[in-house]
């Protein structure tokens, strides 16, 4: 390095016109600051246009986290070395940001990623992609998500039309594309008004899917759903990270049974069960031992990891905030691509009552309504404390073009690498020296 080391660099690579590569001055300057400043800002109480007024609780424990590490708190956003959410309006979430030169828990297109319309649309366009290669699709679309229509689609919305028609008054769900956490669903029977109208793609005000309602499975006649998490622990090179430990089988309560909503049950009142209880009761009741590790966390991972991958190509162009029109790309302004960046989606799934299990939705709001002390500080250890942990760590190993292989243990299960910590599990890693990919490290799929 010349004198004056890191900074002294980096200015001299952009003097010098591409004798010091832009990419590596920048990964060298946030490398030294996460190694010597230790400090993050939150988007905490703060008012706009930088922050949230409203205290959502994964930025409360992201300061609760980051304080039990030592790190410092900053209070101007752009001096930061890690910012963590910084707001929930996505037209102010990124102003007085860096990216390239700090750690960003958020990407700029993570509202459109989420979507359920592009989550649809993102795994069709990927499978007709690989069936035009001639390849078989490692998981099919209709093992992902339950069978869907995008109202935007002339074509989808003739096979709606018909399917509603031929289905004699069945439920079917209608659903709001770009909001999440139970919100913006409504059970209906017949096609709204305003709905494949016709009257051209992107008129309306928001998206909008239509798919067919799942007969959920149901402990003792109550209605149930899954949750489980996937950690990005770095967008560029892509590392994801598969989490059911803290996850939970919900079980809706008794008083939402007469609520023609009670199909979906993690925004009511519910009881929620841990996996291992769900495994438990599934050995007692339907004679499955082993059921949740033999199938629902490798139908988990297949669904999540086809998700991601399919949606991988946004990951680097970030797409204009929300979904009144067409999604057209802008410019980041750093020209790092997603470099820094990471964060946590929670994504949900429910069996129907013949043990098929579909994804309902993939979000990054992950709000968790944990009952009693001993559960509310699990999550609270969870959702940060080890995420920000092991996010910290494989971002350090990137940004000194170092594998990530010693931060996992690849003995305790034959073939699938977990994190030192055993609470997550490697489901796709592109770090150099690094590779992985869950589809195909065991013989799952051809590709």
């Amino acid at each position: 390095l010349p004198p004056g080391g890191v900074l002294a660099a980096f200015a001299t690579g952009k003097r010098a016109g591409g004798l010091i590569c832009r990419r590596w001055a920048a990964e060298q300057h946030l490398l030294f600051r996460m190694a010597r400043e230790r400090s993050f800002w939150v988007g905490l109480n703060k008012p706009p246009p930088l922050g949230d007024p409203t205290p959502w609780s994964v930025e409360a424990m992201g300061k609760d986290a980051m304080q039990y590490f030592g790190w410092r708190e900053e209070g101007i956003k752009r001096e930061a070395v890690l910012v963590i959410r910084g707001g929930w309006d996505w037209q102010t979430m990124f102003k007085a940001v860096k990216p390239g030169y700090q750690l960003i828990m958020r990407h700029p297109n993570n509202n459109n990623l989420t979507a359920k319309d592009l989550l649809y649309r993102n795994l069709r366009e990927a499978e007709r992609r690989e069936l035009a290669r001639g390849r078989k699709p490692c998981v099919p679309v209709e093992r992902v998500v339950p069978e869907t229509y995008l109202t935007d689609d002339p074509e989808d919305c003739k096979r709606l039309e018909e399917a509603i028609r031929s289905s004699q008054g069945e439920t079917w769900v209608r659903k709001v594309a770009d909001v999440h956490i139970g919100q913006g669903i409504t059970p209906v029977t017949a096609l709204q008004p305003g709905d494949c109208s016709g009257a051209g793609q992107f008129r309306r005000r928001s998206k909008v899917i239509y798919q067919r309602r799942m007969e959920p499975l149901q402990v003792r006649g109550r209605p149930t759903s899954l949750r489980s998490y996937v950690l990005l622990a770095s967008l560029e090179p892509l590392v994801l990270l598969f989490n059911h430990a803290a996850g939970h089988v919900y079980v809706a309560g008794r008083e939402v049974m007469s609520s023609e909503r009670s199909w979906y049950t993690q925004h009511h009142s519910f009881e929620a069960w841990t996996f291992e209880r769900f495994a438990s009761w599934m050995a007692e009741e339907h004679g499955q031992p082993g059921f949740v590790s033999n199938a629902t966390i490798p139908q988990m991972k297949d669904a999540i990891l086809s998700a991601v991958k399919a949606a991988r190509q946004s990951f680097t162009s970030a797409s204009e905030p929300g979904s009144g029109g067409p999604r057209r790309s802008w410019d980041t302004g750093h020209q790092l691509g997603a470099l820094g960046h990471f964060d946590l989606w929670c994504i949900d799934f429910m069996y129907d009552s013949r043990l098929q299990m579909r994804m309902l939705e993939m979000t990054d709001s992950c709000l968790f309504k944990g009952y009693g002390e001993q559960e509310q500080v699990r999550q609270r250890l969870f959702m940060m404390k080890d995420s920000l942990q092991v996010s910290l760590a494989v971002q350090s190993r990137i940004l000194q073009h170092q594998p990530i292989s010693d931060l996992f243990d690849y003995e305790s299960q034959p073939g699938i690498p977990v994190s030192a910590a055993g609470s997550f599990e490697l489901l796709y890693s592109e770090v150099p020296g690094s590779e992985y990919d869950f589809h195909t490290a065991l013989g799952r799929c051809d590709t």
